[in-house]
């Protein structure tokens, strides 16, 4: 794995020796949690794979912010908070849930399910960005 450290957190890529499939490279997550790939068929002819993934680091590097980041990735639809509990709503409808302080989590009434930080996040969709949470909404 690749460590490419952003303006906002750290993400993760595959080596290009190490990649799972050929025809393309997987970006990961701060928590090296599977977050979008970059396909090979955007390689120029004129470049190598290696040195397509260095122009794509670079510009990983340049971003400000995890807004700019899932845009050059070209993720467009998601939320984003500095909390898991920012992404509940999206996540959930939130309709007959009470919130437990003391525990840190929301349970439904009257089945008591948890919702927690770790319920959250085992969702394929959400992802974190240095201390960003992303709900990718494609």
């Amino acid at each position: 794995m690749i460590r490419i450290t952003t303006k906002v957190g750290d993400l993760f890529m595959e080596a290009e020796n190490e990649r799972e499939e050929s025809d393309r490279i997987k970006l990961y997550d701060s928590y090296s949690r599977y977050l979008e790939y970059l396909p090979l068929e955007s390689v120029s002819p004129y470049e190598t794979v290696a040195q397509y993934c260095n122009k794509v680091i670079r510009r990983l590097e340049e971003c400000d912010s995890v807004d700019e980041i899932l845009k050059y990735l070209g993720i467009s639809s998601y939320t984003t908070g500095q909390s898991w509990t920012h992404l509940l709503e999206d996540i959930y409808s939130f309709d007959g849930y009470d919130y437990d302080s003391e525990a840190d989590r929301y349970y439904e009434l009257p089945s008591g399910e948890e919702i927690t930080r770790f319920t959250v996040l085992a969702n394929d969709c959400v992802n974190i960005i240095g201390s960003t949470y992303v709900l990718r909404c494609d």
